[in-house]
Protein backbone atom coordinates (compact mmCIF):
# COMPACT_ATOMS: atom_id res chain seq x y z
CA UNK A 1 0.00 0.00 0.00
CA UNK A 2 3.05 2.56 1.03
CA UNK A 3 4.23 1.83 -3.08
CA UNK A 4 1.04 2.74 -3.91
CA UNK A 5 0.68 5.62 -2.35
CA UNK A 6 3.92 7.05 -3.33
CA UNK A 7 4.09 5.93 -7.05
CA UNK A 8 0.11 6.24 -7.67
CA UNK A 9 0.33 2.90 -9.06
CA UNK A 10 -2.67 -0.40 -8.14
CA UNK A 11 0.10 -2.93 -8.74
CA UNK A 12 2.76 -2.62 -6.81
CA UNK A 13 2.67 -5.90 -5.10
CA UNK A 14 3.14 -7.90 -8.24
CA UNK A 15 5.52 -5.51 -9.44
CA UNK A 16 7.89 -6.30 -6.18
CA UNK A 17 7.22 -10.06 -6.14
CA UNK A 18 8.56 -9.78 -9.81
CA UNK A 19 11.92 -7.86 -8.97
CA UNK A 20 12.19 -10.12 -5.94
CA UNK A 21 12.38 -13.14 -8.38
CA UNK A 22 14.55 -11.65 -10.85
CA UNK A 23 17.04 -11.14 -7.92
CA UNK A 24 17.16 -6.94 -8.47
CA UNK A 25 18.69 -6.49 -4.91
CA UNK A 26 15.25 -6.56 -3.55
CA UNK A 27 15.56 -7.56 0.16
CA UNK A 28 12.40 -8.73 1.82
CA UNK A 29 11.88 -7.89 5.46
CA UNK A 30 9.13 -10.08 6.54
CA UNK A 31 8.18 -13.94 5.76
CA UNK A 32 4.67 -12.66 4.28
CA UNK A 33 6.76 -10.26 1.96
CA UNK A 34 4.84 -6.92 3.21
CA UNK A 35 8.12 -4.88 3.35
CA UNK A 36 11.02 -4.82 1.58
CA UNK A 37 14.40 -2.92 1.25
CA UNK A 38 16.75 -2.22 -1.78
CA UNK A 39 19.83 -3.39 -1.12
CA UNK A 40 22.05 -0.54 0.46
CA UNK A 41 24.37 0.72 -2.41
CA UNK A 42 21.88 0.06 -5.01
CA UNK A 43 19.15 2.20 -3.02
CA UNK A 44 21.58 5.19 -2.42
CA UNK A 45 22.42 4.92 -6.33
CA UNK A 46 18.93 4.81 -7.22
CA UNK A 47 18.67 8.04 -4.80
CA UNK A 48 21.27 9.68 -6.44
CA UNK A 49 19.72 9.12 -10.04
CA UNK A 50 16.27 10.52 -8.94
CA UNK A 51 17.99 13.45 -7.57
CA UNK A 52 19.65 14.23 -10.85
CA UNK A 53 17.18 13.40 -13.22
CA UNK A 54 13.94 14.89 -11.53
CA UNK A 55 15.01 16.62 -8.52
CA UNK A 56 11.33 18.95 -7.87
CA UNK A 57 9.46 15.13 -7.74
CA UNK A 58 11.56 13.91 -4.55
CA UNK A 59 9.52 16.26 -2.41
CA UNK A 60 6.01 15.21 -3.55
CA UNK A 61 7.24 11.54 -2.69
CA UNK A 62 8.40 12.21 0.58
CA UNK A 63 5.00 14.00 1.29
CA UNK A 64 3.06 11.24 -0.39
CA UNK A 65 5.17 8.64 1.52
CA UNK A 66 4.43 10.92 5.06
CA UNK A 67 0.62 11.14 4.22
CA UNK A 68 0.32 7.34 4.02
CA UNK A 69 2.37 6.90 7.48
CA UNK A 70 0.31 8.90 9.08
CA UNK A 71 -2.99 7.44 8.11
CA UNK A 72 -1.31 4.22 9.28
CA UNK A 73 -0.42 4.87 12.81
CA UNK A 74 3.21 5.53 12.37
CA UNK A 75 4.08 8.65 13.08
CA UNK A 76 7.89 9.00 13.52
CA UNK A 77 8.40 7.73 9.80
CA UNK A 78 5.54 10.48 8.97
CA UNK A 79 7.60 13.04 10.54
CA UNK A 80 10.53 11.79 8.50
CA UNK A 81 8.93 12.25 5.32
CA UNK A 82 7.76 15.42 5.43
CA UNK A 83 10.75 17.03 6.64
CA UNK A 84 12.30 15.67 3.23
CA UNK A 85 9.37 17.12 2.02
CA UNK A 86 10.39 20.60 3.30
CA UNK A 87 6.91 21.21 4.80
CA UNK A 88 8.55 22.99 7.35
CA UNK A 89 4.83 23.80 9.50
CA UNK A 90 3.20 20.75 8.60
CA UNK A 91 6.62 18.97 9.97
CA UNK A 92 6.51 20.89 13.19
CA UNK A 93 2.54 19.90 13.68
CA UNK A 94 3.60 16.63 13.69
CA UNK A 95 6.47 16.94 15.57
CA UNK A 96 4.22 18.69 18.42
CA UNK A 97 1.99 15.22 18.13
CA UNK A 98 4.80 13.51 19.30
CA UNK A 99 6.26 15.50 21.63
CA UNK A 100 2.48 15.41 22.97
CA UNK A 101 3.56 12.21 24.61
CA UNK A 102 6.35 13.35 26.79
CA UNK A 103 6.67 10.34 28.53
CA UNK A 104 7.96 8.23 25.74
CA UNK A 105 10.01 10.96 23.86
CA UNK A 106 13.39 9.77 22.23
CA UNK A 107 14.88 13.26 22.69
CA UNK A 108 18.14 12.24 20.40
CA UNK A 109 15.84 11.46 17.51
CA UNK A 110 13.40 14.57 18.40
CA UNK A 111 16.37 17.25 19.10
CA UNK A 112 17.37 16.17 15.59
CA UNK A 113 14.15 16.82 13.66
CA UNK A 114 13.73 20.20 15.36
CA UNK A 115 17.03 21.28 14.22
CA UNK A 116 15.78 20.75 10.75
CA UNK A 117 13.05 23.18 11.56
CA UNK A 118 13.77 27.13 11.22
CA UNK A 119 13.55 29.15 15.07
CA UNK A 120 10.69 30.99 13.97
CA UNK A 121 8.29 27.61 13.19
CA UNK A 122 9.82 26.26 16.33
CA UNK A 123 8.97 29.08 18.10
CA UNK A 124 5.35 29.08 16.55
CA UNK A 125 4.28 25.79 18.70
CA UNK A 126 4.73 25.57 22.39
CA UNK A 127 6.06 21.84 22.87
CA UNK A 128 8.08 22.19 19.54
CA UNK A 129 9.95 25.47 22.04
CA UNK A 130 10.14 23.46 24.95
CA UNK A 131 11.78 20.44 23.27
CA UNK A 132 14.20 22.54 22.06
CA UNK A 133 14.65 24.11 25.52
CA UNK A 134 14.80 20.80 27.25
CA UNK A 135 17.48 19.56 24.96
CA UNK A 136 19.94 22.49 25.08
CA UNK A 137 19.75 22.25 29.14
CA UNK A 138 20.20 18.85 29.17
CA UNK A 139 23.53 19.35 27.27
CA UNK A 140 24.27 22.21 29.62
CA UNK A 141 23.60 24.66 26.86
CA UNK A 142 21.66 27.00 29.98
CA UNK A 143 21.58 30.46 28.53
CA UNK A 144 19.69 28.62 25.38
CA UNK A 145 17.38 26.70 26.89
CA UNK A 146 16.60 29.59 29.00
CA UNK A 147 15.68 31.34 25.97
CA UNK A 148 13.56 28.72 24.14
CA UNK A 149 11.95 28.28 27.66
CA UNK A 150 10.67 32.01 27.41
CA UNK A 151 9.75 31.68 23.78
CA UNK A 152 7.23 28.71 24.28
CA UNK A 153 5.90 30.56 27.58
CA UNK A 154 4.94 33.39 24.94
CA UNK A 155 3.53 30.80 23.05
CA UNK A 156 0.88 29.13 25.23
CA UNK A 157 -1.70 31.60 24.62
CA UNK A 158 -1.92 30.55 20.87
CA UNK A 159 -2.50 26.81 21.45
CA UNK A 160 -5.73 24.93 21.68
CA UNK A 161 -7.35 25.70 25.48
CA UNK A 162 -7.65 21.74 25.84
CA UNK A 163 -3.61 21.78 26.00
CA UNK A 164 -3.08 24.40 27.71
CA UNK A 165 -2.98 22.93 31.26
CA UNK A 166 -0.43 20.17 30.30
CA UNK A 167 1.80 23.40 28.47
CA UNK A 168 1.72 25.02 31.71
CA UNK A 169 2.96 22.02 33.56
CA UNK A 170 5.73 21.61 31.34
CA UNK A 171 7.12 24.94 31.07
CA UNK A 172 6.56 25.70 34.61
CA UNK A 173 8.56 22.69 35.14
CA UNK A 174 11.23 23.67 32.94
CA UNK A 175 11.22 27.40 34.25
CA UNK A 176 11.75 25.91 37.41
CA UNK A 177 14.97 24.29 36.76
CA UNK A 178 15.92 27.15 34.43
CA UNK A 179 16.43 29.15 37.67
CA UNK A 180 17.68 26.88 39.30
CA UNK A 181 20.94 26.92 37.00
CA UNK A 182 20.55 30.01 35.96
CA UNK A 183 18.17 32.31 38.20
CA UNK A 184 17.39 32.62 41.34
CA UNK A 185 17.17 28.70 43.01
CA UNK A 186 14.82 30.25 45.59
CA UNK A 187 12.37 31.30 42.73
CA UNK A 188 12.97 27.97 41.13
CA UNK A 189 12.27 26.16 44.65
CA UNK A 190 8.95 27.90 44.86
CA UNK A 191 8.07 27.23 41.32
CA UNK A 192 8.69 23.67 41.49
CA UNK A 193 6.35 23.01 44.86
CA UNK A 194 3.56 24.99 43.26
CA UNK A 195 3.94 22.70 39.80
CA UNK A 196 4.50 19.70 42.24
CA UNK A 197 1.44 20.30 44.35
CA UNK A 198 -0.82 20.74 41.28
CA UNK A 199 0.32 17.58 39.83
CA UNK A 200 0.46 15.15 42.83
CA UNK A 201 -3.25 13.96 42.84
CA UNK A 202 -2.25 12.58 39.29
CA UNK A 203 0.99 11.35 40.09
CA UNK A 204 2.00 12.43 36.76
CA UNK A 205 5.60 12.47 35.16
CA UNK A 206 5.26 16.39 35.92
CA UNK A 207 5.12 15.85 39.27
CA UNK A 208 7.91 13.56 39.05
CA UNK A 209 10.28 15.55 37.57
CA UNK A 210 9.07 18.42 39.47
CA UNK A 211 9.05 16.74 42.97
CA UNK A 212 13.09 16.14 42.22
CA UNK A 213 13.90 20.09 41.35
CA UNK A 214 12.20 21.08 44.63
CA UNK A 215 14.24 18.81 46.39
CA UNK A 216 17.74 19.95 44.90
CA UNK A 217 16.77 23.63 45.37
CA UNK A 218 15.68 22.90 48.56
CA UNK A 219 19.08 21.09 49.51
CA UNK A 220 20.78 24.01 47.76
CA UNK A 221 18.63 26.86 49.56
CA UNK A 222 17.24 25.56 52.80
CA UNK A 223 19.34 22.85 54.04
CA UNK A 224 19.98 18.61 53.91
CA UNK A 225 17.41 18.14 56.66
CA UNK A 226 14.58 19.80 54.83
CA UNK A 227 15.58 17.92 51.30
CA UNK A 228 15.45 14.51 51.90
CA UNK A 229 11.70 13.87 51.52
CA UNK A 230 11.58 15.50 48.68
CA UNK A 231 14.39 13.76 47.15
CA UNK A 232 13.21 10.55 48.31
CA UNK A 233 10.25 11.10 47.15
CA UNK A 234 11.53 12.72 43.82
CA UNK A 235 13.70 9.38 43.51
CA UNK A 236 11.20 7.20 44.16
CA UNK A 237 8.72 8.73 41.48
CA UNK A 238 10.78 8.72 38.87
CA UNK A 239 11.66 5.07 39.46
CA UNK A 240 8.33 4.53 39.27
CA UNK A 241 7.67 6.10 35.61
CA UNK A 242 10.75 5.02 34.53
CA UNK A 243 12.75 8.42 34.18
CA UNK A 244 16.27 9.54 33.76
CA UNK A 245 16.94 9.87 37.82
CA UNK A 246 19.01 13.19 36.79
CA UNK A 247 21.21 13.20 39.64
CA UNK A 248 18.08 13.09 42.54
CA UNK A 249 19.45 9.92 44.19
CA UNK A 250 22.78 11.01 44.22
CA UNK A 251 22.16 14.32 45.86
CA UNK A 252 19.63 12.32 48.49
CA UNK A 253 22.85 10.23 49.20
CA UNK A 254 24.70 13.36 49.85
CA UNK A 255 22.03 15.20 52.33
CA UNK A 256 22.15 12.05 54.26
CA UNK A 257 26.39 12.45 54.64
CA UNK A 258 25.39 15.91 55.42
CA UNK A 259 23.37 15.08 58.50
CA UNK A 260 25.85 12.24 59.49
CA UNK A 261 23.33 9.30 58.31
CA UNK A 262 26.06 7.56 57.01
CA UNK A 263 23.61 3.82 56.23
CA UNK A 264 21.34 6.24 54.11
CA UNK A 265 24.22 8.02 52.40
CA UNK A 266 25.51 4.48 51.48
CA UNK A 267 22.57 2.81 50.51
CA UNK A 268 21.10 6.03 48.10
CA UNK A 269 25.04 6.18 46.62
CA UNK A 270 24.64 2.53 46.02
CA UNK A 271 21.60 2.79 43.99
CA UNK A 272 22.46 6.32 42.12
CA UNK A 273 26.03 4.17 41.12
CA UNK A 274 23.81 1.06 39.80
CA UNK A 275 21.54 3.37 37.72
CA UNK A 276 21.69 2.71 34.04
CA UNK A 277 24.33 5.55 31.88
CA UNK A 278 22.19 8.49 30.37
CA UNK A 279 22.22 8.44 26.72
CA UNK A 280 24.62 10.28 25.02
CA UNK A 281 22.77 12.96 24.20
CA UNK A 282 22.48 14.07 27.87
CA UNK A 283 25.88 15.07 29.57
CA UNK A 284 24.76 15.67 33.27
CA UNK A 285 26.89 12.76 35.68
CA UNK A 286 23.92 11.90 37.37
CA UNK A 287 26.01 9.85 39.96
CA UNK A 288 28.49 12.86 40.77
CA UNK A 289 27.30 13.71 44.38
CA UNK A 290 27.39 10.44 45.19
CA UNK A 291 30.91 10.58 44.83
CA UNK A 292 31.05 13.05 47.15
CA UNK A 293 28.56 11.50 50.02
CA UNK A 294 30.40 8.15 49.61
CA UNK A 295 33.37 10.20 50.03
CA UNK A 296 31.93 11.89 53.25
CA UNK A 297 31.15 8.56 54.50
CA UNK A 298 34.96 7.03 53.96
CA UNK A 299 36.13 9.34 56.27
CA UNK A 300 34.03 9.57 58.86
CA UNK A 301 34.56 5.82 58.95
CA UNK A 302 38.30 5.93 59.19
CA UNK A 303 38.96 5.10 55.31
CA UNK A 304 40.49 8.91 54.64
CA UNK A 305 43.03 8.51 51.68
CA UNK A 306 39.99 6.06 50.40
CA UNK A 307 37.46 9.17 50.71
CA UNK A 308 39.41 11.52 49.59
CA UNK A 309 39.80 9.88 46.35
CA UNK A 310 36.45 9.04 45.93
CA UNK A 311 35.66 12.94 46.59
CA UNK A 312 37.95 14.06 43.80
CA UNK A 313 36.34 11.80 41.47
CA UNK A 314 33.07 13.73 42.24
CA UNK A 315 35.13 16.97 41.91
CA UNK A 316 36.64 16.03 38.59
CA UNK A 317 33.08 15.02 37.07
CA UNK A 318 31.80 18.37 38.61
CA UNK A 319 34.76 20.54 36.85
CA UNK A 320 33.54 18.47 33.91
CA UNK A 321 29.81 19.65 33.73
CA UNK A 322 28.55 23.50 33.55
CA UNK A 323 27.27 24.42 37.23
CA UNK A 324 29.68 26.31 39.12
CA UNK A 325 27.81 25.28 42.54
CA UNK A 326 28.24 21.50 42.18
CA UNK A 327 32.35 22.40 42.05
CA UNK A 328 32.55 24.72 44.94
CA UNK A 329 30.21 22.46 47.01
CA UNK A 330 33.38 19.62 45.69
CA UNK A 331 36.14 21.85 46.78
CA UNK A 332 34.69 22.46 50.38
CA UNK A 333 33.93 18.75 50.99
CA UNK A 334 37.43 18.00 50.00
CA UNK A 335 38.87 20.75 51.88
CA UNK A 336 36.88 19.13 54.55
CA UNK A 337 38.22 15.50 54.28
CA UNK A 338 42.01 16.67 53.58
CA UNK A 339 44.68 17.46 56.68
CA UNK A 340 46.99 19.46 54.66
CA UNK A 341 46.14 23.15 55.91
CA UNK A 342 47.63 24.84 52.72
CA UNK A 343 45.02 22.14 50.52
CA UNK A 344 42.30 23.25 52.54
CA UNK A 345 43.00 27.15 52.16
CA UNK A 346 43.73 26.38 48.26
CA UNK A 347 39.82 25.15 48.37
CA UNK A 348 38.30 26.95 50.16
CA UNK A 349 39.70 29.87 48.39
CA UNK A 350 38.76 28.36 45.15
CA UNK A 351 34.50 28.14 46.24
CA UNK A 352 34.64 31.58 47.32
CA UNK A 353 36.07 32.85 43.89
CA UNK A 354 33.54 30.60 42.28
CA UNK A 355 30.76 31.85 44.36
CA UNK A 356 31.45 35.57 44.20
CA UNK A 357 30.95 35.25 40.51
CA UNK A 358 28.00 33.18 40.61
CA UNK A 359 24.35 34.14 40.22
CA UNK A 360 23.27 31.39 42.64
CA UNK A 361 25.31 30.64 46.24
CA UNK A 362 22.52 29.54 48.36
CA UNK A 363 23.55 27.96 52.09
CA UNK A 364 27.26 27.20 50.25
CA UNK A 365 28.34 30.43 50.92
CA UNK A 366 27.26 29.95 54.34
CA UNK A 367 29.46 26.52 54.55
CA UNK A 368 32.63 28.83 52.33
CA UNK A 369 32.27 31.44 55.79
Amino acid sequence: PLCNAVAGISDSAGMLAELERANLFLIPLDSRRGWYRYHHLFGDWLRYELDKSDPETIPQLHARAAAWHEENGSLEHAIEHVIDSHDTGYAAELIERYLSDWNHVHWAQAARWLAKIPDDVVAAHTLCALGRGRYAMARGDFSGGWNWIEVAEAAITEAPSDLRPMLEGISGLYRAFAELVMGDAEVARVKALEVAAQERAAQSTIFAMAIGIAGISTFWMVGALESIPLLREGSVSRAEHSLSDNGITALLALAYAEIGDWAGAEAAAATAFALPPNPEWHRYPDDMAAHFATGKVLVARGSREEGIAKIQMGLEKARGWIEPLFVAYGCLVLAEAMTDYSGKRALVREARQILETSRIQGRTMDLVA
